[in-house]
């Protein structure tokens, strides 16, 4: 949730923007451990599983980005 729709939805745009940066730190240390041990389990070199975790990333993103 971006805080200017936490704000417009009447709540206090600090409160949404530290919400979205607590989510964004835990969601990026989550998937770099899930990363990590993807490449263990499979043997696929982390480069690899990297550019496919880019673009998951960017299709939800995208997907995002247009409502759905």
């Amino acid at each position: 949730m971006r805080s200017d729709n936490y704000q417009a939805e009447g709540k206090n745009a600090v409160t949404g923007a530290v919400i979205a940066s607590l989510a964004a730190v835990a969601s990026t240390y989550i998937f770099f451990y899930l990363r990590k041990a993807l490449c263990k389990k499979t043997g696929i070199a982390d480069p690899i599983i990297g550019m496919a975790e880019d673009a998951l990333a960017i299709a939800a993103g995208m997907a995002l980005i247009k409502g759905k």
